[in-house]
């Protein structure tokens, strides 16, 4: 597998961080995210521009407001080592 598919990963989540911030979105949206997500930190360790692409995830996670502490944002469940 190359290490550039993480770019489509990386990319496919920051449309969904996007979808995720209208009111039609559902929780659909956050399960296939919680999906790209894992699957970027599981390429992580065998491919370094993952962990780049899942870094910068990570901030623009966190800028939408999207986490798993309480009150703060939309959960996602088992996505807590993200924050």
């Amino acid at each position: 597998m190359n290490g550039w598919i993480s770019f489509s990963l990386y990319v496919a989540a920051g449309v969904l961080i996007e979808a995720s911030q209208t009111p039609e979105a559902g929780p659909q949206s956050l399960n296939d995210l919680e999906f790209l997500v894992n699957t970027l930190q599981t390429m992580g360790p065998q491919y370094t521009v993952s962990k780049s692409f899942l870094t910068q995830l990570k901030i623009e996670l966190e800028a939408a407001g999207i986490s798993t502490r309480a009150g703060s944002g939309k959960d996602v469940s088992g996505m807590d080592y993200l924050l």
